[in-house]
């Protein structure tokens, strides 16, 4: 049936051009040779034999082959995968401890700038009171010059009275009329 079917499509085909190298009858001869049942028969056999010993020697194989390679790479993915999110996690670790520090650094800086400032009030309490106390001592100094000063005047003066009561009076003068003239002296320039 199948010989007839193709037998009938090459007669259709040659019928168009019979001034060919071939007629149809040629073509069918030369595609079905004289005994094709056995000859297709033994192909067919051959074929399928073939087929088998391809498939167990080289189809398993392969297969195998392709499946372990198959689970390697489900298997890289998925280390690839736990190392992705270990990655992150440590990632995520990191940058909580970078923000830690972060905080310390500022907290640091907010201390030192505190102790800066609690220092600077100590240094100008010191200066302070160190300028109290040198006025104070200037002042202190000042006064006991003062009273150096006038006790200094006093006794000039007692001493000038002295010469100018020896010149006036052409004699010398006791000791209680000098001390006398000195008090008159004195409570007259404090008048």
């Amino acid at each position: 049936m199948l010989r007839n079917l193709l037998y009938q499509s090459i007669i259709v085909l040659s019928d168009t051009d019979t001034n060919g190298p071939f007629t149809g009858d040629d073509f069918t001869s030369k595609l079905f040779p004289d005994g094709f049942l056995w000859g297709g028969v033994t192909q067919l056999l051959a074929f399928l034999m073939l087929f088998l010993i391809v498939y167990k020697l080289l189809y398993k194989p392969v297969k195998k082959i392709l499946n372990t390679r198959a689970e390697k790479v489900v298997a890289d993915i998925s280390v690839a995968e736990t190392s992705r999110l270990e990655m992150e996690q440590k990632l995520a670790e990191s940058e909580a401890a970078v923000l830690a520090e972060h905080q310390k650094a500022q907290q640091l800086v907010a201390n030192a700038i505190a102790q800066s400032e609690r220092a600077k009030e100590e240094i100008m309490a010191e200066a302070k009171a160190e300028v109290i106390r040198e006025k104070e001592k200037a002042y202190a100094e000042i006064a006991q010059a003062k009273i150096d000063a006038a006790d200094e005047i006093r006794s000039e003066i007692i001493n000038v009275a002295l010469l100018a009561s020896q010149e006036v009076l052409g004699r010398e003068l006791s000791q209680k009329d000098n001390d006398q003239l000195v008090q008159d002296f004195i409570k007259g320039l404090s008048n």
